[in-house]
């Protein structure tokens, strides 16, 4: 349910059907809208128990940042974040959406950055995590899709501030350009500016 570029022709795709992160090396460029994946090399990251859950209609933001990969786990209303060299077991292959025979690997380390109980105490009820964006080296966005609130984290959890936007539910993408936030509201459809410096 949500989509980044990592480097060269490698993204990475969270896939909330299978409570995974798919790893795509596409041996062209991959360029927007093309369609042909089947030269691409795959790996499956796994949990037992512990993977992201999939919001129905709600999408999981995804980011990379310093080697750092950072998801917007909706259905378990936190932010869970996994190092890119990060290395797990081995446990044998499974055919991809394309029918491409990948590996797949269980349990790497995947790390809370904030979770559901500090979210909702923050949110004042469901948290939803659904839009998530890199406001600074040390900061990251997190909007709740539940009650249209956006937070400012720290990487260590702290939550630095929490802005009401008004919106209500229904915050879907968000992402960040020149120190202003931009999301959108999917119900509305409309996007929204948001510029923290002035609220």
């Amino acid at each position: 349910t949500g989509i980044v570029w990592e480097c060269d022709n490698v993204f990475w795709a969270i896939n909330s059907t299978a409570n995974a992160f798919d790893r795509y090396d596409f041996a062209e460029p991959h360029l927007a809208g093309h369609w042909y994946h089947d030269d691409a090399t795959i790996k499956r990251y796994q949990w037992d128990g512990n993977g992201p859950v999939r919001v129905a209609d709600v999408p999981s933001n995804v980011i990379v940042e310093a080697g750092v990969l950072y998801v917007a786990d909706s259905g378990n209303g936190r932010v869970i974040s996994m190092a890119l060299d990060a290395e797990g077991t081995p446990a044998g292959t499974f055919f991809s959406y394309e029918g491409l025979e990948s590996d797949r690997i269980a349990n790497a380390p995947l790390e809370t950055v904030i979770d559901q109980a500090a979210l909702a105490a923050e949110w004042g009820g469901s948290a939803v995590p659904s839009g998530l964006a890199v406001l600074d080296a040390e900061t990251l966005v997190v909007a709740n899709n539940a009650s249209g609130h956006v937070s400012l984290v720290g990487l260590d959890g702290t939550i630095i501030r929490t802005i009401d936007t008004g919106v209500g539910a229904g915050i879907g993408g968000l992402t960040v350009f020149n120190g202003v936030i931009y999301f959108t509201h999917m119900t509305e459809r409309r996007i929204y500016r948001l510029d923290v410096a002035a609220s």
